[in-house]
């Protein structure tokens, strides 16, 4: 039906009046049908194009709905990459679109709204996979969120930490992310304790501080 009403010359970009609202792109990733998509695709529709302009991007929608041969289809058209779909397949553990997102987006260290980097976000998610395949594709280890934001100062060591993920404080640990408290802890893990969110239990807390104390030490005698 697409087809033929591309052929009749009706505009890829037309806009649907109904509740849902939507350029005929979003409409199609909003089905999750891959035809269509391609369809539009291929006869121009800008998969960059959203409407109301507060609606999410096509490729945004492949994320929030686990389409991951959508969003691959929509990729080869070189749509804009913004860190909020990236944010959006860590949230939603979806490490094969996530790897698909940060190979094109062309800059693995990018920032979102709150200043952390991908991997500063997949640390604070417990996303061991995802955090090895930034750090595989160079992303900077021990950068820290930007000051003025929440947890300013952090780096993605002290941010698994706080959220209770040892697997990715040892991931990090071992891909040699500098093991010295930030200045914001005044140096010292010790200070790491009052940062701890409420749903960490004690025990993992208890582990998480003598696995960075012991790299610390460690780190001193190499």
């Amino acid at each position: 039906m697409i087809a033929i009403l591309l052929k009749r010359k009706d505009s890829v970009e037309m806009i649907n009046a109904t509740s849902i609202g939507g350029t005929p792109l979003q409409l199609a990733v909003y089905s999750k049908s891959l035809p269509c998509t391609k369809i539009l695709l291929e006869a121009a529709a800008d998969p960059n194009t959203t409407y109301p302009e507060d609606k999410i991007p096509p490729l945004a929608q492949a994320v929030l709905f686990n389409c991951p041969e959508i969003a691959k289809c929509i990729l080869t058209f070189k749509p804009r990459i913004y860190t909020s779909s990236v944010n959006q397949a860590i949230l939603e553990d979806q490490v094969e679109i996530f790897e698909m997102l940060i190979k094109q987006c062309g800059n693995v260290d990018q920032k979102d709204s709150l200043g952390r980097t991908s991997l500063i976000y997949a640390a604070e998610c417990g996303r061991s996979a995802m955090c090895e395949i930034l750090l595989d594709l160079g992303a900077e280890i021990d950068e820290e969120i930007s000051p003025g934001k929440e947890r300013a100062g952090f780096n993605a060591l002290a941010v698994a930490a706080v959220f209770g993920h040892l697997d990715v404080v040892e991931i990090l640990i071992k891909r040699d992310a500098t093991c010295f408290p930030p200045y914001v802890l005044r140096y010292k893990w010790k200070n790491l304790d009052a940062y701890f969110q409420p749903s960490v239990a004690k025990a993992m807390r208890k582990k998480i501080m003598s696995k960075v104390r012991k790299s610390k030490y460690e780190s001193w005698r190499s």
